[in-house]
């Protein structure tokens, strides 16, 4: 059963308004979210204390830090983020989260990660490439929210990733090609970027 909306002069008023953590603003059917907000029950929620802003062209709704506008991602930045989930065969839903320097955005951020730009080989699924759960490093192509993502390029690619059958972390073991679960032995492929976090040390 989904969301009731809310009427349009309700957002009308809200719009300016100052609001806070967890507040209701819209249905994700109204608007996008944008920066400093998420998604819960089917409402997009405020995310922070700051003032509420509904672009009504691009039906995206954001919240602004009371403290000034955030940082956020820009085109040609480097960013770190999970993949949340597939949406279709070639993309993948990313939430990111921090900077080239890992720091942390105070904002929530989506990008989207196309097959196209995770690997140079044929796949016929990007779950061939990345998988939900997995922490990529990866470069911002434009400079609208939601943000268009490529971890093809050099030092781009996934940093951390879990075994899909236990849940164990993947380990980059020397000699082999796959990452593989020291637990339930499961090998699996990824695009991995330099700095992966799990490797195995010794034979």
């Amino acid at each position: 059963m989904g969301s009731e909306k809310k009427p349009v002069e309700e957002i009308q008023e809200l719009h300016r308004q100052l609001v806070l953590p967890s507040d209701r603003l819209c249905t994700v059917e109204e608007f996008m979210p944008g920066e400093g907000v998420y998604v819960h029950g089917g409402w997009v929620r405020s995310a922070t204390v700051g003032r509420a802003f509904f672009d009504w062209k691009q039906r995206i709704v954001s919240v602004i830090n009371a403290a000034g506008k955030p940082r956020m991602p820009k085109r040609g930045s480097t960013v770190y983020g999970v993949v949340v989930s597939l949406i279709r065969e070639d993309i993948v839903l990313v939430k990111i989260f921090a900077d080239e320097k890992q720091r942390r955005y105070n904002g929530s951020y989506t990008g989207f990660l196309h097959v196209s730009q995770a690997s140079d080989r044929p796949v016929k699924s990007i779950l061939e490439v990345v998988k939900p759960g997995d922490v990529i490093r990866a470069k911002v192509l434009n400079s609208k929210h939601p943000f268009q993502l490529n971890i093809k390029l050099a030092g781009m690619g996934v940093v951390a990733a879990l075994c899909s059958r236990c849940g164990a972390p993947l380990y980059r073991v020397p000699g082999q090609q796959h990452l593989v679960c020291l637990r339930c032995g499961n090998k699996e492929y990824r695009k991995v970027a330099p700095g992966y976090l799990y490797v195995k040390k010794g034979r």
